[in-house]
């Protein structure tokens, strides 16, 4: 599967949602400093693709603190995405339907 962040001909920073920084690597892989999706949790770490099954991955910390992982298959086109992650080690799956 192609991954369009690796597109990008050279590495790229950009501001978060709301706050924090968000750095694109030449590998496709991002990179997330500190970054708001909503107000009350920043979240720091890296998500990567595999270039062999296109499974993404991303391993993060939270503010106030916390360890989350997640993986799901990204850049489908399917009625919904399934998501699989831990919170600080609990298992969870969500399932995001196709807007």
């Amino acid at each position: 599967p192609l991954n369009p962040t690796s597109l990008a001909p050279a590495a790229q920073t950009e501001p978060g949602l709301r706050g924090g920084r968000v750095l694109r690597a030449k590998d496709g892989s991002v990179t997330l400093h500190r970054v708001r999706y909503v107000q009350d949790v920043q979240v720091s770490g890296t998500v990567r693709l595999d270039p062999k099954t296109g499974a993404a991955t991303a391993a993060l910390t939270t503010v106030p603190g916390g360890r989350l992982s997640l993986s799901w298959q990204p850049f489908r086109a399917e009625n919904q995405t399934e998501l699989h992650g831990k919170i600080n080690a609990k298992p969870f799956t969500v399932r995001i339907p196709a807007q």
